[in-house]
């Protein structure tokens, strides 16, 4: 397995406690999984869990070492 980052706009649904307060946001999701594609479908699964939407992906990609020397360390910290 690999480690993946998806970035997603994403809005929420009526469902979503965030519906009335949010216009939509900017969403990065860490995923394990075994190619790009799948990792992207997890992503989404997860954004559906909580009631959003995906409107488009932004970014897409495998995390390689040196994306994680870049990564904030409170991110980094959540995962």
């Amino acid at each position: 397995m690999k480690m993946y980052l998806i970035n997603f706009k994403a809005e929420p649904t009526k469902g979503s406690e965030q519906y009335e307060s949010s216009g939509g946001a900017y969403v990065d999701i860490i995923v394990s999984a075994s190619s790009l594609e799948e990792a992207e479908s997890k992503a989404q699964s997860y954004i559906i869990d909580y009631h959003w939407v995906v409107i488009k992906t932004r970014a897409a990609f495998e995390l390689l070492p040196k994306h994680l020397s870049q990564m904030d360390t409170t991110a980094l910290d959540t995962y």
